[in-house]
């Protein structure tokens, strides 16, 4: 996984999604398993409750200056933020990112910063 190779500093915990009974779900293992969907995910380790996490970094086929993100559309990210109260961090390229509205419904949570390749991203708030 990325984030097993990144010099971390030892008050950092990091914990890894996994799809259960249709939910995402965090894990702080270690190991590895290749998903159906093709996707690496946490074999074992503790499950992680969201109020014991600070921040999230949060997945998207594309995010905009508000912090809206485009999912693969199975909701799995969009239940989870519903009641996440923590840092919600969009990560993606920088082709990504985009400036024009997004398709948006009213589930959708927005993200409190967005970060790419080329660092971190401004975001206009209402």
């Amino acid at each position: 996984a990325f984030f097993n190779s990144l010099p971390l500093p030892q008050n950092i915990q990091v914990a890894y999604p996994k799809i259960q009974d249709h939910e995402i779900c965090f894990y702080d293992s270690q190991q590895f398993e290749l998903h159906d969907w093709g996707m690496q995910e946490p074999l074992g380790g503790r499950q992680i409750k969201s109020h014991e996490m600070t921040g999230v970094l949060v997945p998207g086929l594309g995010f905009n200056l508000k912090g809206q993100r485009l999912g693969r559309g199975k909701g799995f990210y969009d239940r989870f933020l519903q009641n996440y109260e923590g840092t919600k961090v969009g990560v993606c390229f920088e082709t990504q990112f985009v400036t024009e509205e997004l398709p948006v419904d009213s589930w959708d949570v927005n993200m409190n910063l967005i970060i790419t390749e080329n660092g971190m991203k401004v975001l206009e708030r209402d």
